[in-house]
């Protein structure tokens, strides 16, 4: 599947597109299909690989990796979302809840790139420890190698995961003092509240938090993340005070 007319890539490099009758701002690249193999060897070198080389699919079964062999793998803009709120008054005490929810939207986390293949040149992450060896020929990553050998930088289906996620947004608890008590303070009111935000994160997302997108100069680029920040875990207490 190469880039027709009614394609427009743009973004970061092939790693967005715009076609007709898909999502706006789809994910684009090629198909992970594991690590070559010893067994494979002679295959790979069809190639030009070896055994512990990446294995991209060949969608036109043409011996050679490269942009036509890329396809659609994903995208940003979620099927459906939305936030549950409620509001609880019972006597001087008051209660908000909002829940938040996304579903059906994709993240292609770009931090793959550096975190597992530059283990020469940077921390990596932990998923380094399952790379290839000839004794560990079931690896999820390539070959660890000299940074001489170059690394890998394709954007494969390795680097997209399931978006969808349910945050506990918003929670507050408050009291109202009464006025029998107010009165007597000398004021109008005073409410006692403790708040807090992003309080919990349901998600199989591989980062931090799947609500971030690193590149907002693109129209497109939701989903699109490379070492974001998550959204702060926050906690408040405090007294509303009037006279």
């Amino acid at each position: 599947m190469g880039v027709n007319n009614e394609d427009i890539l743009y973004g970061t490099k092939e790693g967005l597109i715009l076609r007709v009758d898909e999502s706006a701002g789809s994910f684009y690249g090629y198909v992970r299909d594991g690590i070559w193999s010893t067994e494979e060897a002679e295959e790979a070198a069809k190639y030009k690989l070896l055994p512990g080389d990446l294995k991209i699919r060949d969608m036109n079964m043409d011996y050679s990796i490269n942009g036509d062999d890329r396809v659609i793998l994903g995208k940003g803009i979620p099927d459906f979302y939305g936030t549950f709120a409620n509001t609880v008054k019972y006597k001087n005490f008051d209660f908000i809840l909002e829940i938040q929810y996304s579903k059906g939207n994709d993240i292609f986390n770009q931090a793959r790139n550096s975190g597992e293949a530059r283990q020469g040149l940077a921390n990596s992450f932990a998923t380094v420890l399952d790379a290839w060896t000839p004794e560990n020929q079931d690896a999820v990553l390539e070959q660890v190698r000299p940074t001489g050998a170059g690394y890998n930088y394709y954007m494969d289906t390795r680097k997209v995961s399931d978006g969808s996620f349910i945050r506990g947004k918003n929670l507050v608890l408050g009291y109202t003092l009464p006025p029998s008590i107010t009165s007597k303070l000398g004021i109008n009111n005073l409410r006692i509240y403790a708040s807090a935000q992003n309080f919990f994160l349901i998600t199989e997302y591989f980062g931090y938090d799947p609500e971030v997108t690193t590149y907002e100069e693109f129209s497109f680029s939701q989903g699109f993340n490379y070492y974001e920040y998550p959204k702060p875990r926050t906690f408040l207490a405090g007294i509303n005070l009037s006279f």
